[in-house]
């Protein structure tokens, strides 16, 4: 089984963006400024917060990790975060959300011009219609990975497990726009297994360790692997790695496949931002 990682992919991506970086903030005046907004205890989100602002700080952008914990009031909190966003020249909006605040009110909050999750309304309309702003990076990376490792997208019977408005619904767009031919699965679906045993390409974007096995999947499919938990000392993804040894063609590790590009793509999808709005 051959491994889909994306340090290398990442690593000259990165190199571009300091550059990118370089004569931005030279024409600004200033470093750019991130607020990246934890307004949840998932230890998940924590510690995908702690790599991303690793990678901004080293392109020299001004970053605000900003945590409230769940006995905050939500007015409180509401009043603090605009305040955040009118500082930063772009806000990442970790989800999930403590149970007493609003998802959709404070990503209303956002201005489209800081959105760098490519998440509002008029994002998403955007990637339907590809007037691309910016691409959900999670989605991005995830289409991009197979791409990078010489397999063809148009014609696949392609499945993704999953439905959120931040990876599943924006991948499956990707995934139409490149003519794969795509089936989004998720909770409600009956039997999941009898959509993926038939596909070419698994996305797996379920928020459960280990979710997806070896008998679940035909032989010589590809799977990328969207999730990310931690478990104990041990990090792991939606698919039960060891299960599908031996079966899938290729798969990304988690660590280190989807994930690592993604942060690389969140930076791009800043200074794409930056470029157009601010300097």
């Amino acid at each position: 089984m051959e491994l889909w990682k994306t340090r290398k992919f990442a690593k000259a991506i990165n190199k571009v963006n300091g550059t990118r970086f370089q004569i931005c903030h030279e024409k600004m005046g200033r470093p750019s400024r991130l607020a990246i907004l934890l307004l949840t205890d998932d230890p998940s989100s924590h510690g995908y917060a702690h790599m991303q602002k690793k990678s901004f700080t080293k392109h020299g952008v001004d970053v605000s990790l900003v945590h409230y914990p769940a006995d905050i009031p939500a007015d409180t909190v509401y009043e603090d975060v605009i305040k955040w966003i009118e500082w930063a020249d772009g806000v990442f909006l970790h989800r999930p959300l403590h149970k007493h605040l609003d998802y959709k009110k404070v990503l209303g909050m956002i201005p489209y011009t800081k959105d760098i999750e490519g998440l509002k309304e008029a994002s998403i309309g955007g990637l339907v219609l590809k007037r691309y702003n910016v691409i959900p990076a999670t989605a991005w990376s995830a289409a991009l990975i197979p791409m990078f490792y010489g397999v063809t997208l148009a014609g696949k019977k392609a499945v993704v497990i999953g439905r959120s408005p931040t990876v599943g619904m924006p991948l499956s767009i990707l995934l139409t726009h490149m003519n794969a031919t795509v089936s989004t699965v998720h909770s409600k679906t009956p039997d999941i297994t009898e959509y993926t045993k038939m596909a070419d390409i698994v996305f797996v974007s379920v928020g459960r360790p280990r979710f997806l096995k070896g008998d679940m999947i035909k032989e010589g499919a590809y799977v990328v692997d969207i999730g990310i938990h931690y478990i104990g000392d041990e990090i792991v993804g939606d698919v039960d790695a060891y299960s599908i040894e031996g079966k899938a063609a290729a798969y990304t590790p988690v660590p280190g496949g989807v994930g690592t590009l993604t942060t690389a793509l969140i930076v791009s999808s800043f200074l794409r931002l930056l470029e157009k709005h601010v300097c």
